[in-house]
Parts: C-alpha cells; structure tokens; sequence
C-alpha cells in the first residue's frame, strides 16, 4: 500500500480550474491506495443529486436516473452521523426495503464492493467523500484502520476545494433573482419584513411578495426551513 505522507498535498486553490482540481483529485485519490472516488453535497432537496466521481459508468447512470441517491443509507448516515462508515456495515443494517436492496445489487455489479464514506463539513455546507477499494476486504479495512485519520483529511481536503471554490459541482443551485438574493440575506440575519422593506427601500407588500417566491423555489415551509435549506445547498 502506498504511504500517504509519501505523497505531499497537492496545491488547491481558486485559480485552478474545475477540470484541473478534478484531475487532481483523482490522482490524489489513487496515490492513497484507492480505485476510485464519488463525492456530492448532501441537500436537504432531494429531488436531484450533483456529483463528482469517476466510479464505473454502469453504476453512476442509474444511480441518477433512477434516483437511488433517496434510499441510500450511506447518505442518510452522512447527513446525520461525523464518523465515516464502510458501505458494507451500512448497507447490512438497510436492507429492508426494496429500493436499497436493488442499490446493493447495482454496486456489487459494477464491482463496487469496499467503500469507505467520510461526511465532511464546510461553511458552505454538508457532503460526503466516497474512496472505492478494488483489493480484497482484509487489505481494504487495514488500509482504512492504518490511514483513519489521514483519509479523513484528504477527504476535507476534496470536499473544501470543490465546497470553496467550484460549489456549482456538488450542491443544487437555486435561481434566485438578484433582489431575491438580497432578501434572503437579510431573512438570514433575521430581520423583519418592515426591517427588510426599509433596507430595500421596498413596500412591505413587496417584501412578502419576495419572501412567498424565495420559499417557494426552496421549497421550504417556512423562513427557518428556508435558511437551512439555502445553507445545505450552497446558496449563501
């Protein structure tokens, strides 16, 4: 197994372009002992996924299309849990409903057996790193118990670079008019509508106007929902 430390952080930053910080990923990624690397933000709306990866084709297609990110436990387990989990331990508790099973099935398919997931965490918002093994199970967990520590930080590492400075890539963005933009901010902050209204040097009415349609695009409940949702994904 390749030593981690044998291989210096490459150099991230936001003049790279998204296509070089990929490149570099992937090549991180191999250095440290690993076939393969899927990394997505973790949002709140789940009616799409963004996604970086270079996991085998036959698993990523239908993984989109048919919408498995919904019912997938190591999702679930990220977006609530800061430990990293093996999709091995995490599939062997979920398997009770059909649409996870059919997931289990489409990985073992495409060869993807030994996974490791480490939840990750930027001001932008929640995500999680994916490493594929491609050796057997025995050198997979002691390639994971040797470098725990160190496939946490290369795994930040990822997700900080692409949460920073290429966010389009891995969490869904909203379409918010530049006055919409405005007034979220502010929902942020927790101001009241006349508050916001003097701010904006709008009516009141206008103001409500604008808090109906930027809950309505995030599909939130209400202005708390709104600025959780909007934080998940990205958009502040």
């Amino acid at each position: 197994m390749n030593n981690l430390q044998s291989h210096p952080y490459m150099e991230f930053g936001s003049s790279n372009s998204f296509e070089k910080v990929e490149e570099m990923i992937f090549t991180r990624v191999g250095q440290a002992g690993f076939a393969g690397v899927f990394i997505t933000g973790i949002s709140s709306i789940t009616h799409d996924i963004k996604l970086i990866s270079n996991f085998p084709g036959e698993f990523i297609s239908p993984y989109c299309s048919n919408k498995y990110f919904l019912h997938d436990p190591v999702l679930q387990h990220c977006s609530s849990h800061h430990s990293p989990v093996t999709w091995h331990d995490s599939y062997r508790v979920a398997l009770k409903s059909k649409e996870t099973r059919l997931l289990h099935q489409l990985s073992l398919a495409a060869g993807i057996e030994h996974c490791l997931a480490v939840p990750t965490f930027t001001n932008r918002g929640a995500g999680v790193v994916n490493l594929l093994f491609s050796g057997t199970k025995e050198d997979f967990l002691r390639l994971c118990a040797e470098k725990y520590a160190e496939l946490i930080g290369l795994s930040q590492l990822f997700f900080g670079e692409l949460s920073k400075n290429h966010p389009e890539k891995l969490f869904m963005q909203f379409k918010l008019t530049t006055r919409e933009e405005e007034c979220l901010q502010f929902i942020v902050k927790g101001l009241s509508n006349l508050e916001i209204s003097r701010l904006m040097n709008v009516s009141r009415d206008r103001v409500k106007e604008l808090v109906s349609l930027i809950l309505k695009k995030l599909e939130a409940a209400n202005r708390t929902e709104a600025v959780m949702i909007a934080a998940k994904s990205g958009a502040l």
